[in-house]
């Protein structure tokens, strides 16, 4: 635990959690990364499961670098919030499934997008995948609401 309560004492834990505008501009910040990442997942997610089968599936290759720029977002401002509390945050259960999902969804989004590569239409793996895929971002979410209330 000596890590994680040096964290609490870094300038970025004060400034997160003792300033008038820290924890909001990382709450927003991290919001906005998981708004893109989440976002562009479950759109993709979706395309895989059959809805808005007119958009073809190879598209999507396309929007990684901004699913990638919205995780980068959210390690980022997560980790600057996580800096405020480390020695509670690490023993919260909400918080652990909620970094349980984020990375079964990062190992996700790393398979899907090489499975993209090859793809011209969507198979039964990426339907697979996709469904994965949404129930392990909806683990990270409902996680991290949770931890507000438990």
């Amino acid at each position: 635990m000596g890590f994680l309560s040096w964290l609490e004492s870094t300038g970025l834990a004060a400034w997160v959690g003792g300033s008038l505008w820290g924890y909001p501009i990382m709450l927003t910040t991290h919001s906005v990364g998981l708004a893109i990442v989440v976002g562009l997942l479950f759109m993709m997610s979706l395309r895989f499961m059959g809805i808005a089968g007119g958009l073809p599936v190879a598209s999507f290759e396309r929007f990684f670098p901004v699913a990638w720029f919205g995780f980068a977002i959210n390690a980022i401002s997560g980790t600057a919030l996580f800096t405020m509390q480390a020695t509670w945050y690490i023993t919260s259960v909400p918080f652990l499934l909620k970094i349980a999902g984020i990375v079964v969804g990062v190992v996700l989004m790393v398979i899907i997008q090489k499975e993209l590569k090859a793809a011209t239409e969507a198979t039964s793996k990426l339907k697979t995948l996709g469904i994965v895929s949404l129930i392990a971002w909806s683990v990270a979410m409902i996680g991290g609401r949770m931890i507000a209330y438990i």
